[in-house]
């Protein structure tokens, strides 16, 4: 008599090989799928289809603000059974020992985490990261046992003139076989036939045209749906121009707001499958095509594969019922609570800092042309205006909406402050900051004034960083500690407790904080009976990162933005000033009426800011 294997799962199963779907039993032992047909079993189950786990192609864990574990509680239950991440934004403040420590992570969860290799830590040399990884540590991490790959090559100016750190890092990807991501957005013509020569995916297409060109150069294209860059509806009818089992779908950066809906891949292969792409083919998308680009082993039901299945009530809305992760059905229950994270939070090193360190050099009172970012669109460019400046700002800065900018390095506190002015922010009061920053994750200010600039409670916290004991189980290792806040004056029509019902939502009772954000009253003066705590709810203008030609250096910071959603936010939250904070069962806090929790913990706050 055969013996009884542990689970038998039967269905309409999505085969991936043959783009068929077919009536299958299929059965599980010891994690792996051993072969298909009825048999003995130690559990049965049935569904309408059962399809292998999806593989999200290419993503940043960082950009989720969670740590590994906690957005594996938020992605598995949507058919998500793997990622290949890139840990670029924790390399580039922690270097090694954070990548070190994410792959440590990816043991404690189910999630099937592979990764790739930063290319660029730094990201460029107009900014300080808070390290470098070389050619020697290249070679090491790849040769760690979840890594499949050397991480998007961003220096593709290197590779066309030759660089030999930049050559050194593909030729040690290629010689133990792996895969070598590329990031080449706007490449055309000679240029990308020489790319091509070393890189084998790309994720930078914004236009069908150039998403196009690529593929026929031989280069796996990933279409892209993610927080801050969407580009899916684009590239879709390269679906059916090109072999599609050359494409596949990715989040890229992707936060934690759209992560209370979905999963970023599950969404993405609704719309391909809702636009008239068979829904097996889909499914290939975000399966097989990643397996067979990363040399993994899942993303087909097979034998001899790990059984990652997904058992769906529907194929064409992707509605999940169960996910079974190496023969375990829903394998988030026995998850233990994960640790915190084993590094050091306090990241975050600041000088003393005044209103004239804000202070754009050598521009002088009168009619002038200024040299602006402009981040309203998803590439930051430049623009030029023509605008009248008074005590080094331009006088109509707000309507305008030309703002100062700062940039301070938070890494070795070196008093490098990079300055300039950025367009697209739309604030009209106040001063926001945030180490949140991509590349190099240093502290960026914005304001609507340089006094305001240097009361952002964010640059007052960035100096006390050193007394944060601020630590949790569930945020992201980029945002590391009080002084890594995201800020904003919260105007005094906006309802505090319609703020924090909204931020709070997302993962703070189940998932963790994400990251800890202080918003400050609209008193210009940092008062700490009046800063209350608040989860950060991540978005897509918070992380828009400015690559290259800043405004003006000085010293060796960088201008670049990081600005979240807030000012939309704001807008969503106003009330009539008849209805403002007069509920019951709320208490004073200074002058505001907050609701109770949130004036235990900022009591909590204030005593430990008097220890300090």
């Amino acid at each position: 008599m055969t013996a009884a294997v542990d689970l038998l799962v039967r269905g309409t199963m999505v085969n991936v090989f043959t783009g068929n779907l077919e009536e299958r039993a299929i059965a599980v032992d010891d994690g792996e799928i051993v072969g298909f047909g009825d048999r003995p079993a130690n559990a049965e189950y049935e569904a309408a289809y059962v399809a292998p786990g999806l593989i999200n192609s290419h993503m940043h864990v960082e950009s989720t603000m969670l740590s590994l574990p906690r957005y594996a509680e938020g992605v598995l239950p949507h058919g998500v059974t793997g990622i290949v991440a890139d840990p670029h934004e924790i390399g580039n403040v922690l270097g090694v020992a954070g990548i070190h420590a994410l792959l440590a992570q990816a043991e404690r969860t189910p999630l099937r985490a592979r990764f790739t290799v930063p290319s660029s830590v730094p990201a460029s040399d107009l900014q300080d990261a808070g390290a470098t990884i070389d050619a020697a540590d290249t070679a090491a991490l790849l040769d760690e046992e979840h890594v499949v790959g050397l991480a998007e090559v961003m220096d593709v100016d290197g590779v066309l003139a030759g660089d030999e750190e930049v050559h050194a890092k593909i030729a040690a990807t290629r010689c133990r076989g792996l895969t070598v991501d590329g990031h080449l957005p706007r490449r055309f013509g000679a240029e990308l036939q020489e790319l091509c020569r070393y890189l084998d995916t790309a994720h930078e297409s914004r236009v069908l045209s150039e998403a196009r060109e690529k593929a026929e150069c031989g280069m796996r294209i990933h279409l892209r749906e993610g927080s801050s860059s969407k580009n899916l509806g684009e590239l879709m009818a390269l679906i059916d121009a090109v072999d599609s089992r050359r494409l596949m779908l990715c989040t890229d950066n992707f936060y934690i707001d759209d992560l209370v809906e979905h999963a970023g891949i599950d969404d993405a292969l609704r719309r391909v499958i809702a636009a008239g792409t068979d829904p097996v083919e889909a499914v290939q998308l975000a399966t097989i095509n990643v397996a067979e680009t990363y040399g993994l082993d899942v993303g087909a039901i097979q034998p001899g594969a790990p059984a990652d299945l997904v058992l769906l009530d529907d194929l064409e809305t992707w509605a999940v019922d169960r996910v079974v992760v190496d023969g375990v059905v829903d394998p988030l229950v026995a998850v233990d609570e994960p640790p915190a994270f084993e590094l050091d939070h306090n990241t975050v090193s600041c000088p003393p800092l005044s209103a004239v360190d804000f202070v754009h050099p050598d521009l002088a009172d009168g009619e002038r042309t200024l040299r602006v970012i402009d981040h309203t669109g998803e590439v930051t460019t430049e623009r030029i205006e023509r605008l009248a400046v008074c005590d080094g700002l331009p006088r109509e800065a707000t309507e305008a909406d030309v703002l100062p900018l700062a940039v301070i390095e938070r890494h070795s506190e070196d008093d490098s402050i990079g300055t300039g002015f950025v367009h697209g922010f739309g604030i009209d009061r106040g001063a926001m900051a945030s180490t949140v920053a991509h590349d190099a994750h240093n502290l960026v200010v914005v304001g609507t004034d340089y006094l305001k600039q240097r009361e952002s409670p964010a640059v007052y916290a960035g100096r006390q960083s050193r007394h944060s004991t601020t630590r949790t189980t569930g945020y992201s290792p980029v945002g590391v500690s009080r002084s890594s806040a995201a800020w904003i004056n919260i105007p005094r029509h906006v309802r505090p407790c319609s703020f924090f019902t909204r931020l709070m939502r997302s993962y703070c009772s189940s998932s963790g904080t994400s990251m800890l954000t202080w918003f400050d009253t609209p008193s210009t003066r940092i008062r700490r009976s009046m800063l209350v705590p608040l989860v950060y709810r991540s978005s897509d203008e918070a992380h828009q990162r400015v690559r290259s030609n800043p405004p003006v250096r000085r010293g060796r910071g960088v201008a670049s933005t990081s600005v979240g959603r807030f000012s939309r936010t704001l807008e969503r939250n106003k009330l009539p000033a008849s209805n403002q904070l007069r509920r019951p069962g709320r208490r004073r806090l200074g002058d505001r009426r907050v609701p109770r929790p949130v004036r235990r913990y900022a009591r909590r706050f204030d005593r430990s800011a008097d220890r300090t």
